[in-house]
């Protein structure tokens, strides 16, 4: 009699799960920590009969995986739990597909990267079984691209391969990528210098410090700043030779009469190497191509008493003496 009741009272509450299991829900009704993904099956149906299609529910906080079939559009059906090891980030979800050849894919990407994570299931008798984790990521492929730009001293195209991935930081270094960038641009740069193209010279440079690995640099109000920035190196770039990149960039543009350009940027580069007397020199030379001789014959004069605290008299150029006449 005892042996009875107990199969009794088993068999009730196995009834009642059964019952539960099957009882429709209201989409809306889900917790809030339960994602649901619809299964997209471009019209193959999954279900011979009950269900119009499938549905994917992801619990936030235990990472279970159900399964649901859909009722109508508002209601679905709990079926079964799907044992999995699925890395899945419900919130950047990429896919979920159905196909009949592989089975149900769920895809999403790692935050702050462009790297996908694929869980493959395959479909047997209306039930979903877990098989593998599959991952893809196109931007280790865009960064070699960018890597063999710069190899063949192709800065711009370069600096625009870069730029395309979508999270940067993730997969470069943007500061020694900047570093590389300039360098090869300065190279460019001179190339066009010797054919007198200077306008195109001066773009090489200038197209380089759009280039996010150099957005510290506005920021930069101070000499004791940047040599603080640099230390030593920075990357492979001395802090002279960053200087000297800077007076050929100012040159270029004068040499293109671009004087305006100069005379924006030049008062940043004094603030950053105040005791180099170029500086003077070549704002001297924008407003003497400006025609406005007087804030020239200025320039200069602050550029002569600089060289001479300097003790680089010799190392003026004619020009100067002659247009102080």
């Amino acid at each position: 009699m005892l042996k009875n009741v107990t199969l009794l009272t088993v068999l009730i509450v196995f009834s009642f799960f059964i019952s539960a299991a099957q009882t429709s829900i209201k989409k809306t009704d889900l917790p809030s920590h339960i994602s649901l993904i619809p299964v997209q099956s471009n019209g193959i149906k999954m279900f011979s009969k009950k269900y119009r299609a499938a549905c994917l529910g992801y619990n936030k906080n235990t990472k279970e995986l159900m399964l649901y079939g859909e009722v109508n559009d508002d209601e679905i059906i709990f079926l079964e739990k799907i044992k999995h090891q699925l890395t899945f980030y419900p919130e950047n979800l990429v896919r979920c597909n159905y196909i009949p050849e592989k089975g149900i894919e769920l895809c999403s990407t790692i935050p702050g990267k462009t790297e996908i994570i694929c869980g493959i299931f395959s479909w047997k008798n209306e039930s979903a079984f877990y098989e593998k984790e599959e991952r893809s990521d196109i931007s280790p492929s865009i960064k070699l691209r960018a890597e063999k730009l710069l190899q063949l001293q192709k800065p711009k195209e370069a600096m625009i391969t870069y730029d395309s991935l979508k999270y940067p930081d993730a997969y470069v270094n943007t500061e020694e990528v900047a570093v590389k960038l300039l360098l090869s641009a300065r190279r460019k740069a001179q190339e066009e210098a010797e054919k007198r193209k200077f306008k195109e010279a001066a773009s090489f440079i200038q197209t380089i410090f759009s280039y996010r690995g150099w957005a510290w640099l506005e920021k930069i109000k101070t000499e004791s700043e940047l040599k603080s920035k640099f230390g030593k190196e920075f990357y492979s770039l001395k802090l002279d030779e960053f200087a000297e990149i800077l007076t050929e960039y100012l040159k270029f543009f004068n040499e293109s009469r671009q004087y305006d350009q100069t005379l924006a940027l030049v008062t940043m580069y004094i603030r950053w190497f105040p005791q180099k007397a170029d500086w003077w020199l070549l704002i001297g030379d924008a407003y003497y191509g400006k025609k406005e001789k007087e804030k020239a014959k200025e320039n200069y004069n602050l550029y002569i008493t600089k060289m001479k605290e300097q003790k680089k008299e010799k190392q003026i150029p004619d020009y100067v003496e002659q247009r102080l006449r």
